[in-house]
C-alpha cells in the first residue's frame, strides 16, 4: 500500500516536470512509475499526432556525472514500431539528463 502511495505521488512530480521541459515535442496524458520493477509507463500525444503513443521504459536508474543527473533505460517498448527501434538504439548510449530535484527524489526511494 505504501509503495503504491509513494510510486502515485513520484509519477504526478515527474508528470508535472516532464510536461514542463518537453511541452514543445507535445503532452504526457498519463504517467506510471514502479520504484520496485523500476519501469515507467507513459501516454504521450506529441504535436501533429491525432492518436496517443504508448511508451514503456524497463529497468531505468538513476546516475551522476560532472554534477549532472541522468535517467538511463535497459530498454524501452513503444506503440509505434519506429520509435521503439530508434529508441532502444539511442538510449542505450544517451541518456537523459533530469532535473536534481527529481534524481534526488528517485534516488530516495530506490
Amino acid at each position: 500500500m505504501i509503495h503504491r502511495l509513494k510510486d502515485t505521488a513520484l509519477s504526478k512530480s515527474i508528470h508535472l516536470t516532464a510536461n514542463s521541459k518537453w511541452k514543445r515535442f507535445g503532452k504526457i496524458l498519463d504517467l506510471r512509475l514502479d520504484t520496485r520493477s523500476r519501469s515507467i509507463e507513459m501516454e504521450l500525444l506529441p504535436k501533429g499526432e491525432k492518436e496517443p503513443i504508448l511508451l514503456k521504459v524497463f529497468h531505468y536508474e538513476i546516475t551522476d556525472e560532472n554534477g549532472k543527473h541522468w535517467l538511463r533505460a535497459e530498454r524501452i517498448q513503444c506503440s509505434r514500431e519506429w520509435i521503439d527501434l530508434l529508441g532502444n538504439e539511442y538510449l542505450s548510449e544517451h541518456p537523459i539528463e533530469i532535473p536534481a530535484h527529481l534524481a534526488q527524489l528517485l534516488k530516495k526511494v530506490l
